[in-house]
């Protein structure tokens, strides 16, 4: 076999003198393939592959390992190996050094500089008897042999397809899971389930967005029904990458029974300058408890993880949140026989989207309002993501951030959103007219048959003047509820929900109360949210208004209405918050005691669990 020498590039390294000529850089002083070097070169400022509209994202040969690692096991022995985003070469160089068994190593990739790299990489392994096939094309428009293969492992570009100029219609004919909003990436993973034969197995690098979103339902369904898990892995915002992609790796068997040994594993960025486990942990049982994520041209991060079973792996597009046993159990005890959040609103929603904030926000600060530069009711007071503090709502438009909104919207006889007349408004008119070029080029616009001077989705008049909403950050650290009753417009990065006419103010106050709760802090983070960047969560509307809301007594509801006030007025939290929110849910004290301890051993550190 093939002679391996790990290099300070890291593992898998290959002498210069065995391949072709890539050019000075490509190879340390030793005269070895050197990754660091090689990324410096093709992806670094000035490299050939700098565009990142390709999605091209460089697998740490660390991360490259710790997949193959997994895929391979103790015993799997793959003849035939498909990696159809081959890149350099670096996951069919891995598989082909790791087992003699292998016979066939077939990879596809649309770049040159790539290619000629995976061609020079693989010659070592070609000269022990291996059969090399690279193709410089792309996969998802090539004829992969079907069910010829017993291992495919990749990481597929990452963008929309928008990006890469495809053509979604031409996809959509092929692939199933290309529905929607769909990324590239679901594409590959129907690729490689057409090409696995049954029993292959299946080991991925992509974005985790899938898990949640809900153009990710399809191909959640499709991997839940050819596939039985054998280790998921979540870096959340752990990420092995400098780009903003939060990565998961997925190691799948193609049918068969789903072993009791599946794990999921979550990793949590932390500030910890201590010892922690190599990447390589993350493929051993048990797992470490810490971990190192190396990353290419970046320093390493320190991560907690957090594992459990996987759990719910059924016929369904549900959304992806493995927390094991213990979590399914405190989700269905606190859902138990409690309505959804949605049923006490009229109507959920996210804020007014301009598409040009800085023609219709941007200016409109206290100054911008009292310059007279446009006529004084077009200008609405806007809530944004950061208006919206937990408890309360503090909009000031002399703080620099807060302003208010040019709405050229009213309402018809038929209480329809339209276009004012700009006629009747000329200070308005004349400002617009100043900005027509900026307004016009947004094509969209145009193309939908609306007027040049239009808010891109304005939302509806009535709505905005509501009274009463429920307003929260489309993502934050922590939950950050509020109540506004000063009927202000939403932003694009809040949304807001109206309550039902018949919801009093008081049960408003108690609704708060419970989802600025440490029990509404774990639903979200654990069962509903999205992370993303930072140890921030998105807060979608779908899963907001799915919340189980619990409807105590008269008596409760009104001091814990009276609690949320409170703290809206005084800024501090209330007492024992964990403690009185979990009476609500009618749980017996056993329950309740199980349920406290499980969200205090979940959400760690910086919470009143009193």
């Amino acid at each position: 076999m093939a002679k391996r020498v790990d290099a300070a590039g890291g593992a898998g390294a290959l002498h210069a003198n065995e391949q072709l000529s890539l050019g000075e850089g490509w190879w340390d002083a030793q005269g070895w393939y050197d990754p660091r070097r090689l990324e410096e070169t093709l992806v670094g400022k000035d490299g050939p592959l700098r565009d990142k509209s390709t999605g091209l994202e460089l697998t740490h040969p660390s991360m490259t390992e710790l997949i193959v690692d997994m895929a391979l096991g103790e015993s799997f022995r793959p003849q035939t190996v498909l990696d159809p985003a081959a890149g350099f070469g670096n996951f069919l160089y891995e598989v082909g050094y790791r087992r003699p068994s292998v016979k066939r190593l077939v990879g596809y990739e649309t770049d040159s500089h790539a290619i000629a790299t995976a061609q020079a990489r693989l010659q070592p392994l070609e000269r022990e008897g291996i059969v090399v096939q690279l193709r410089e094309e792309d996969a998802l428009h090539a004829s992969i042999e079907r069910e010829a293969f017993d291992l495919v492992v990749s990481n597929p570009p990452y963008v929309r397809i928008h990006r890469l100029g495809l053509s979604r219609e031409q996809l959509r004919a092929k692939y199933q899971t290309a529905a929607g909003r769909f990324d590239i990436y679901f594409l590959f993973y129907e690729l490689a389930t057409a090409a696995l034969r049954p029993g292959g197995r299946l080991a991925m690098i992509t974005s985790n967005k899938f898990f949640t979103t809900v153009s990710g339902g399809k191909l959640r369904r499709f991997l839940r029904r050819h596939y039985v898990p054998l280790r998921i892995i979540d870096f959340r915002d752990a990420s092995p990458f400098r780009a903003a992609v939060l990565p998961c790796v997925l190691v799948l068997e193609k049918g068969g029974a789903k072993s009791p040994a599946s794990r999921a594993i979550e990793l949590e960025r932390i500030d910890d300058a201590g010892r922690a486990a190599p990447l390589l942990g993350l493929a051993r049982d048990p797992i470490p408890p810490t971990i190192e994520v190396p990353r290419l041209g970046a320093p390493a991060v320190i991560a907690r993880t957090s594992v459990a079973s996987i759990s719910g792996w059924n016929d369904s597009e549900d959304p992806w949140h493995f927390g094991g046993a213990d979590s399914d159990s405190v989700r269905s005890l606190l859902e138990r026989g409690h309505s959804r959040l949605e049923s006490l609103f009229d109507r959920f929603s996210v804020g007014i989207k301009t598409t040009a904030d800085g023609v219709f926000v941007s200016p409109f600060d206290q100054a911008g309002f009292d310059s007279g530069l446009v006529e004084r009711e077009l200008l609405h007071p806007l809530i944004r993501g950061r208006s919206v503090e937990r408890w309360r709502v503090t909009w000031d438009p002399a703080n620099g951030y807060d302003k208010y909104l040019l709405y050229p919207h009213t309402a018809d006889s038929a209480g329809r959103t339209v276009p004012i007349d700009l006629a009747r408004y000329p200070r308005a008119k004349g400002y617009l007219e100043a900005h027509r070029a900026k307004l016009e080029a947004r094509s969209y616009v145009r193309e939908a048959g609306r007027s040049w001077y239009e808010i891109w989705v304005p939302q509806t008049l009535s709505l905005m003047e509501t009274p009463r909403k429920l307003v929260f950050p489309d993502f934050a650290i922590h939950n950050r509820f509020a109540l506004d009753f000063a009927g202000r417009f939403v932003g694009a990065s809040a949304g807001f929900a109206v309550p039902a006419s018949t919801l009093e103010d008081d049960d408003l106050w108690y609704v708060l109360y419970m989802l600025n709760s440490p029990v509404y802090e774990y639903l979200h983070k654990r069962h509903f949210g999205t992370s993303i960047l930072a140890k921030r969560y998105r807060y979608w509307i779908r899963h907001v208004r799915a919340y189980p809301m619990p409807w105590p007594v008269d008596g409760m509801r009104a001091e814990l209405a009276a609690q949320a006030r409170a703290s809206a007025r005084d800024g501090t939290e209330p007492p024992h918050h964990l403690t009185r929110a979990l009476r609500a849910f009618h749980l017996s004290e056993t329950e309740a005691q199980a349920v406290k301890l499980h969200i205090r051993g979940w959400l760690g550190d910086g919470y009143d669990y009193s």
